[in-house]
């Protein structure tokens, strides 16, 4: 697996920075100035971080007309800068475990997966023409799970996958 030297790390932002995608992710589009408000910095300063940070590709913007002036650039996330925000689905998952088991036991904790785990067959078995070959079957079934379980940021590295409608024998490809 090769690195791309160009992708941003989190090591390569300033505190201002960081503090700009921050309150992009909180509230959405949003102008230089409403930032540099809330940042307690000049505008400029701002619009210079943001554009540094378009530079990586990490926000863009789009023109708001005004009924005076300028457009204003309203500026928002890129799927890039999410590399920059911690991914807390474990330790939720974690605690919401351990919490079942503090009001309702083991027996508690065991329901819950048994009834998450029945949920997640049926939907790949909806998923999975009855009438389609083993073969096929089994491409539909890792297809599934690729993009279900083991999904990434990045492309999961498998050439394609291939589906059949369980009313037809139509095939939808679907590129991973």
């Amino acid at each position: 697996m090769g690195n791309d030297d160009n992708a941003p790390k989190k090591s390569d932002l300033g505190s201002s920075r960081q503090a700009i995608l921050l309150l992009l992710k909180q509230q959405g589009r949003t102008d230089a100035e409403s930032l540099a408000s809330q940042l307690n910095i000049s505008a400029m300063a701002v619009r210079q971080h943001l554009y540094a940070l378009d530079a990586k590709k990490l926000v863009t913007y789009q023109e708001e007309p005004r009924p005076i002036g300028r457009p204003a650039k309203m500026w928002y996330l890129m799927p890039a800068a999410e590399v920059h925000f911690p991914d807390a689905h474990a330790g939720l998952t974690v605690n919401l475990l351990n919490a079942v088991e503090l009001t309702f036991g083991q027996k508690g904790v065991e329901r819950v997966l048994f009834q998450s785990t029945q949920q997640q067959l049926e939907k790949y078995r909806s998923r999975i023409p009855e009438h389609a070959s083993l073969e096929n079957r089994l491409k539909t079934l890792i297809c599934l799970f690729k993009t279900t379980v083991l999904y990434a940021p990045q492309p999961v590295p498998a050439p394609f996958c291939v589906t059949l409608s369980s009313r037809s024998s139509r095939r939808s490809w679907v590129k991973m």
